[in-house]
């Protein structure tokens, strides 16, 4: 085990990043979230770093190696300031690259669960996003659905890379809100979903809280 620690004097605090022993990856690109994990950041910060591609995976069913040393290379030609970052963890990281099995190809069926799913996968995002954009929000219930050509996308995306746009939280009827994708290549694409929200009333709302408790 390694530590690379360069930390800027007038920081109390660095960003830490550890290295992991092994990853396996399912995507054409190697990620930074992939590979380490991202502490002692806020969760933006953490969402940005994670997503960050070092380079491209390798061939399915292989493995290579990536040093400390190409990451710090590569995280600083993305513009990161290493003086606030502090590596720790294997001096090296095994990735490999899942391999698929080759069977006939065959267009993929989306049942009912994976509707569901994708639905509930999107209503918690948006949800999240939500109260964090708008913290003086009151109680609110969520719905969503989606167009079931979009389904496997949602599902092979990660929640936390979900981007949405165009809701109208005075709005109580059904919506049509923007919400972008960032595919393996790290490409935007943006799909519209259809979305209800409808406010709880106060005291149903305190209610609810006490039966929690």
């Amino acid at each position: 085990l390694v530590c690379c620690c360069v930390v800027s004097l007038d920081s109390l605090q660095a960003e830490i990043l550890r290295l992991k022993a092994t990853a396996v990856v399912n995507t054409s690109v190697v990620r930074l979230g992939d590979i380490a994990d991202v502490l002692h950041a806020d969760p933006e910060q953490i969402t940005r770093m994670q997503g960050m591609i070092l380079q491209p995976a390798p061939p399915q069913g292989r493995t290579q190696v990536i040093t400390i040393s190409q990451i710090r290379g590569r995280l600083q030609a993305l513009g990161v300031d290493l003086s606030q970052l502090e590596l720790t963890g294997r001096s090296q990281v095994q990735v490999t690259s899942k391999e698929v099995n080759q069977e006939p190809q065959q267009q993929a069926v989306t049942t009912q669960q994976d509707q569901q799913q994708a639905e509930q996968k999107v209503q918690q995002a948006l949800t999240d996003w939500v109260r964090s954009s708008y913290p003086n929000s009151k109680q609110f219930s969520l719905s969503v659905r989606l167009p079931r050509d979009h389904v496997q996308q949602v599902l092979d995306n990660r929640a936390d890379m979900f981007r949405f746009a165009g809701l109208d939280q005075l709005v109580e009827t059904e919506q049509a809100v923007g919400m972008k994708l960032i595919d393996a290549q790290g490409e935007s694409h943006e799909i519209r979903i259809i979305c209800q929200l409808k406010r709880i009333p106060e005291i149903l709302a305190a209610k609810y809280t006490l039966n929690k408790v």
